[in-house]
């Protein structure tokens, strides 16, 4: 009677143990926890009950998750910024996921070791951004960005700056060429609806060089070096 006692005492002690066990993950899961809230669709169910189905169920890194063997979850952070999508090894976000910061923006597409590398960026002061990026910067051929006034600029960027394309304003003005810091720079072609067209070279934003220029207003035209 003595050992039946013991081992009833034993074996339900194991099972408020595995309870006990249970209902923690479940805090994990759906509670908040150091500022984190997790949530998942993880199997915790195993043959024979054991608790220990997947020992990377739910695991912690760096305020991130690991969640079973895909990771995939989604990690909200007390001040609303959250990332939902898949991970790598490292519980860093990689692969397809959304990023939201309140401060800055949207990010839709891929991440690449925790980096976002391309997709989709609604910025928060309503500009966006479509295309590559490279250490957080825009970068990579192909890009749209278009600024929050309604301006579009088309093309290459390089480390944040444009390099090659097309740029747009909602006034009417189009310039399709090369740029340098920011300004119109090397062979281009610049056309202001009603007032002028342009086909040559450029310096610092200013015509330079040999060029064919129209003038609508005045129905002339000049061609030679400026």
């Amino acid at each position: 009677m003595n050992t039946y006692n013991s081992n009833l005492t034993s074996f339900t002690g194991s099972l408020n143990t595995f309870f006990s066990a249970v209902s923690t993950l479940n805090n994990v899961v759906t509670n908040q926890i150091n500022g984190l809230t997790i949530s998942n669709n993880c199997t915790i169910i195993a043959d024979s009950m054991r608790f220990f189905y997947n020992m990377y169920c739910v695991n912690f890194i760096n305020r991130s998750v690991k969640i079973g063997r895909r990771h995939r979850g989604k990690l909200l952070l007390k001040n609303g910024d959250y990332y939902d999508g898949f991970y790598n090894e490292d519980s860093e976000p990689h692969g397809d996921g959304v990023w939201y910061e309140k401060a800055n923006g949207t990010f839709r597409g891929i991440f690449t070791n925790g980096q976002f590398t391309k997709g989709d960026v609604d910025y928060a002061d309503g500009s966006k951004f479509k295309g590559t990026m490279l250490n957080g910067r825009k970068h990579g051929e192909n890009c749209e960005f278009q600024f929050a006034d309604g301006d579009k600029f088309t093309g290459e960027f390089d480390n944040e700056e444009y390099k090659n394309g097309t740029f747009e304003s909602r006034n009417g003005l189009k310039y399709q060429g090369g740029f340098l810091n920011g300004m119109k720079e090397g062979e281009g072609k610049y056309f202001l609806k009603g007032v002028a067209e342009y086909e040559g070279g450029f310096h610092h934003d200013e015509f330079h060089g040999y060029g064919k220029l129209k003038n609508f207003k005045n129905n002339t035209e000049y061609e030679g070096r400026f």
